[in-house]
């Protein structure tokens, strides 16, 4: 019976660890991070936007940079707090990559954030990605 007890703490303990760490985390990958000075001091190394688009409340952005494998990459999207007023409403978010990588091979990926904590009063909001020629329209 012991050995049950503490076999249960255990388990109750890891999933309490498990989601502490996944807060981040939603169906459509991590979530947006709305901080208006990371949004400027976050990590800027050099990543190309070949496309980006969104369904629902996820933004999926494929994207490319050089690397040895790109596991290392840290890389998270950043929106200022400011909601820029017009029609529809505006604001700007970034792709932060933090690449310490030193090879000349080249990789892309599919990334997928949620976007939902992005939400206006309205019914849609403009997404101006920077270094991303299009704007993106967000309905919600």
């Amino acid at each position: 019976m012991k050995a049950i007890i503490q076999f249960t703490t255990l388990l109750l303990f890891t999933l309490l660890i498990s989601c502490k760490d996944s807060e981040n985390i939603t169906k459509c990958g991590t979530a947006a991070i709305v901080n208006s000075e990371l949004y400027t001091s976050a990590p800027n190394d050099k990543i190309f936007i070949n496309n980006a688009r969104i369904e629902e409340d996820c933004l999926y952005i494929e994207i490319g940079a050089s690397g040895c494998s790109g596991d290392s990459w840290e890389i998270n999207l950043y929106a200022t707090e400011e909601i820029l007023e017009s029609f529809p409403p505006q604001r700007n978010v970034r792709l932060s990559l933090k690449n310490d990588e030193m090879c000349q091979a080249y990789f892309t990926r599919e990334l997928i954030f949620d976007i939902s904590n992005l939400k206006t009063n309205g019914s849609e909001l403009q997404l101006n990605l920077t270094d991303f020629e299009d704007s993106l329209l967000y309905k919600h």
